[in-house]
């Protein structure tokens, strides 16, 4: 009963996903993957059940699935960052799957029978090396894709901090448990020769995913928009301690990238006098979802020159900088008369800040203090 509710669950989810207006490419993804998981649990209800074997003609049609799993995952996670493969790439990623699927094609030939005692009965061990072939498969793509994925998602981390101003709910925390569930799955391939154990698991993901991706947005909302700011240059150094060591390493990156700009000294001095100038008079901060694209359009400039010009002239990211302008707001209007009644969050709020946590994280940063200390002091 309950891998029926785990299939119920996936199908549920799936029409959720076909029904959902403005559907991106992660969402798509998304819903075949569903449909996946949902037909492997209908068939490990079957053979389960030992219903198979009044359908013998299904046996072995889902050899390939278990290394699907994991490659989904890797899909999925490289569109909802913006990093979606051609079609070429996406078929390099399947060629494993093929390989189980062209040295399967000797089982499907087989009788019935033979077919029943090889899978269902496990009482004919003539393609026990296939089993062998398919585990070693499954366990090396599984792991691997798992940690492939979340390398990615560290690296979204990353890339995020160059293009907005607030990073909340953009980091995939509920990606990255997700993508270690998946690997807790992989393990428990590895520890147990039990699939109830197995499976059971594989409900439970499904829950999950449909309690935390179901209303994922995209982050990025178009794929073209993400392949420029890619290229945007990185900070050469920054105002989080933590990450100065990394950006050590970029730095003479960074400097081959600013080669090839195009960016001269003029208009460098025009983009940081007018980025100034805006940022005092109109004080486009304040927006709390300000992105650098969004800056750049008002700005009338290319994203990937205002990127450098505030990582050359500031010595600092994207994120780093428009929050350190919004510090700095807080630090003028806690003063005013007409503040004394607002609490430091509202002010906080009024200043462009989304949360409470990163406002103290970068008041901090910049002043060394907690909020309330600085205001009592």
């Amino acid at each position: 009963m309950f891998f029926k509710f785990g299939i119920f669950i996936a199908i549920f989810l799936v029409i959720l996903l076909i029904l959902k207006k403005d559907k991106t490419r992660s969402d798509r993804i998304l819903s075949y993957w569903l449909c996946l998981i949902a037909v492997h649990l209908f068939f490990f209800h079957l053979r389960d059940s030992e219903l198979m074997i009044e359908m013998p003609y299904l046996i072995g049609v889902d050899f390939t699935f278990p290394i699907l799993q994991s490659v989904f995952l890797y899909f999925y996670a490289r569109s909802i960052t913006g990093n979606g493969l051609s079609l070429k790439e996406t078929l390099v990623h399947l060629i494993p799957a093929l390989i189980l699927l062209v040295t399967s094609i000797p089982f499907f030939i087989m009788d019935d029978e033979t077919k029943i005692n090889i899978v269902v009965k496990r009482t004919n061990h003539d393609y026990d090396w296939y089993d062998y072939l398919n585990t070693i498969f499954v366990i090396i793509s599984g792991f691997a894709y798992c940690v492939a994925t979340l390398f990615l998602i560290e690296e979204h981390k990353k890339n995020i901090l160059h293009r907005f101003s607030n990073t909340d709910n953009k980091e995939l925390i509920w990606l990255k448990n997700l993508t270690i569930g998946l690997l807790i799955i992989w393990l428990s391939v590895f520890l147990t020769d039990n699939p109830a154990i197995i499976f059971s698991l594989v409900v439970l993901f499904v829950l999950f995913i449909g309690f935390f991706g179901i209303n994922q947005m995209t982050i990025f909302t178009s794929q073209n928009q993400h392949k420029e700011e890619l290229n945007l240059s990185l900070p050469i150094s920054n105002v989080i301690n933590e990450e100065s060591t990394e950006n050590e390493i970029h730095i003479n990156d960074v400097k081959r990238q600013y080669v090839k700009s195009g960016l001269t000294t003029e208009m460098s001095d025009t983009i940081y006098g007018l980025l100034r100038s805006r940022m005092e008079i109109e004080k486009l901060f304040l927006n709390n979802e300000l992105t650098l694209t969004e800056l750049a359009k008002n700005l009338e400039v290319k994203s990937n020159h205002l990127s450098q010009v505030i990582n050359e002239r500031e010595n600092k990211n994207f994120y780093n900088y428009i929050n350190t302008l919004r510090v700095n707001e807080f630090l003028q209007i806690h003063k005013a008369p007409e503040n004394k009644n607002l609490t430091i969050l509202a002010m906080a709020l009024n200043c462009g800040f989304k949360s409470k946590s990163t406002f103290n994280k970068h008041f901090k940063l910049i002043t060394g203090k907690t909020p309330k200390d600085y205001i009592n002091s």
